[in-house]
């Protein structure tokens, strides 16, 4: 490590910081508008985490992008230790929240259909047709917020809201989707705490 090179203890930055909230990577966080504004503002502690090093987690305060790493946010700058290495993580003095990226990072939106142009301005009257007794509908699909628990180094907590048919098919969906995380997959563990209906 170079002599210039700050070192900080992370209970030091807490100290002076407040505690940071753990950010979940499910999306990339450059498409993360909120996340984007923390890193400009020096509140983001990238932790590296690589599962092959025998080395204990350390952090750089900056913004990495690189694999590995879970990001902290921080509720003030930390711009007097920018770039410096952080010892000493520990991860019971995160705070309670937990951040995640807006459903628009994670999934883009569906466009819409194009509507068929009208071909006759103006068409000739149908002959009136008895309707037919209308089908009952199909049941659709019902909308559920799944408040999963993500166990990696930290353990975090987050509703996803899903689209499905039944309550386990909103628990396999939002499952999916907590695995999506950046985190290392070796260290993931899921837990559904609660399905309920959106409103």
């Amino acid at each position: 490590m170079p002599a210039s090179e700050k070192t900080v203890r992370f209970s030091k930055l807490v100290e002076e910081f407040g505690k940071p909230a753990l950010y979940l990577p499910l999306a990339d966080p450059n498409k993360d508008p909120k996340f984007l504004e923390a890193a400009k503002e020096n509140r983001v502690l990238t932790i590296k985490q690589d599962p092959t090093s025998k080395q204990k987690d350390f952090g750089i305060v900056d913004f990495l992008r690189e694999k590995f790493v879970t990001y902290l946010i921080f509720p003030k700058s930390l711009e007097p230790f920018a770039n410096a290495r952080v010892v000493g993580i520990k991860y019971d003095e995160l705070s309670d929240t937990t951040i995640a990226p807006p459903p628009s990072a994670i999934e883009p939106k569906p466009k819409k259909p194009a509507r068929p142009a009208i071909a006759e301005a103006n068409p000739e009257p149908k002959p009136r047709i008895k309707p037919e007794p209308k089908p009952k509908p199909e049941p659709q699909p019902k909308n559920f917020i799944v408040r999963v628990q993500v166990t990696a180094t930290a353990c975090t907590e987050q509703d996803i809201s899903v689209t499905a048919m039944t309550r386990a098919e909103a628990q396999a969906k939002a499952k999916e989707q907590a695995a999506s995380t950046e985190l290392p997959k070796s260290d993931l563990k899921f837990k559904i705490l609660k399905v309920r209906e959106a409103s």
